[in-house]
């Protein structure tokens, strides 16, 4: 994978989070999703402690004080209270001045950098497990592999991987190698099942899969520019061009 592909698995992923071409670090909002507040580029969220990592890099990287320093008991507090469940919308104590203050950090590039390292020591290099593991080499694969660590989880989309390779017959590391195509194929008819088995908010976001589907039936992922159908639930489509 080049520098210029990962951008553009980034950039799809902030997309399906933020509707955003762009990196949207300054992204901070309270969702109906059951997970509090989801802040970033990503969307990390309260309820499962990424908030606070990004936070804790933050403090980290950073030379003094940052905004972070007076939420992060909050922060810790919402994260071992999650109400779980996938829908809900109720902002955790502690952290009603919260998004404002993300917003405000959000164009020190210092504060983009911790979402950065957070991003990919959380999301992209166990995704990277998943893609040796499995025999995974082309930019598209790794995209969806890697966009489902975000969304739902690493182990999730390490269980989706398992299930894709038994739906298959096989991985393209297998003992009975099967094609990545074919592979891609069953990850993404795996997922797209199991969007509708968690139900609530979850349900409402297969246009993360049918925006692959799309891209492996017409494959333009190069270098430096791919292009994108996002197939919308409420049947709109949008089409981007995506570059590095």
């Amino acid at each position: 994978m080049t520098t210029c592909q990962y951008k553009i698995i980034l950039k799809i992923t902030s997309f399906f989070e933020n509707s955003n071409l762009n990196l949207d670090f300054g992204s901070c909002s309270t969702t109906n999703d059951g997970q509090g507040i989801s802040a970033g580029f990503i969307q990390f969220t309260t309820c499962s402690g990424s908030a606070a990592l990004v936070c804790r890099e933050y403090q980290r990287l950073k030379s003094g004080p940052t905004f972070c320093d007076t939420y992060l008991p909050s922060l810790d507090h919402a994260a071992n209270s999650c109400q779980g469940g996938n829908w809900g919308q109720q902002t955790p104590a502690g952290l009603e001045n919260f998004c404002y203050d993300w917003r405000t950090a959000s164009t020190d590039t210092i504060f983009q950098q911790a979402q950065l390292n957070v991003q990919f020591s959380g999301y992209f290099k166990p995704a990277m497990d998943i893609f040796t593991q499995y025999g995974v080499k082309s930019p598209l694969t790794m995209g969806q592999v890697y966009d489902a660590c975000v969304q739902l989880g690493c182990s999730a989309a390490a269980t989706l991987a398992d299930r894709a390779s038994r739906y298959a017959g096989g991985s393209p590391a297998g003992s009975n190698p099967v094609s990545e195509d074919r592979w891609l194929n069953a990850y993404l008819i795996q997922r797209e099942s199991y969007l509708d088995f968690l139900g609530g908010a979850y349900a409402a976001t297969k246009y993360r899969v049918r925006a692959y589907f799309s891209m492996q039936t017409n494959p333009t992922f190069v270098n430096d520019w791919v292009v994108m159908n996002v197939l919308y639930d409420n049947g709109s489509t949008d089409r981007e061009t995506i570059t590095c």
